[in-house]
């Protein structure tokens, strides 16, 4: 779940400040401003927001997702491929676990080819989730002639939705592209 996802990122931080790292938690409660180490709660996520100004290890924005699944950089041979790491669907079974491929089931990250930034399953196997909850960032290509916002600092809407990137292993292609989102309202 989302909450599960937001708990990691804060116990991998403070993981890392005990090896000596300058790391933070960064999901708090709102008012209190303690760490948020519970997520079968949801009144808990009503209240969280995400530190900023601090290092720490959080979810990417759908904007960052969606560059880094895009190779990183506007110079990426990947930049306009349909798919993170291919542009040819008749290629995404080396890059994806997909409907036609994944036998119904997730495996194993790595089994697939990478993208250029040597990332794995950006598009399918499993869907991840983002810290914004849609709305803020275009559904359109990046590339087009749009306004993109990054939310960094954007109070975590209070409802149970999050966007979730680059779909899962019982999903079609349509769906594993990287400019598509699946807005999934189950939260906890």
């Amino acid at each position: 779940t989302w909450g599960d996802a937001a708990i990691w990122c804060n116990a991998y931080s403070e993981y890392k400040k005990e090896k000596g790292k300058d790391f933070s938690p960064l999901y708090v409660n709102k008012t209190s401003k303690e760490v948020i180490k519970d997520s079968t709660d949801w009144e808990v996520f009503k209240e969280v927001e995400m530190l900023t100004g601090k290092q720490g290890v959080r979810l990417p924005t759908e904007l960052e997702w969606e560059i880094a699944a895009r190779g990183g950089s506007l110079k990426a041979p990947d930049w306009a491929y349909r798919f993170a790491g291919c542009d040819d669907q008749s290629m995404l079974g080396d890059y994806a676990w997909y409907a036609a491929n994944a036998g119904g089931t997730y495996h194993r990250v790595g089994e697939k080819k990478p993208n250029s930034l040597k990332l794995y399953d950006m598009s399918g196997n499993v869907g991840e989730f983002c810290f914004d909850c849609g709305g803020w960032f275009s559904s359109h290509p990046l590339g087009q002639n749009i306004t993109i916002v990054n939310p960094i600092g954007f109070d975590i809407p209070q409802i149970p939705m999050r966007t979730e990137r680059g779909s899962k292993f019982d999903k079609n292609p349509i769906l594993l592209q990287t400019h598509s989102r699946q807005n999934v309202t189950s939260v906890l």
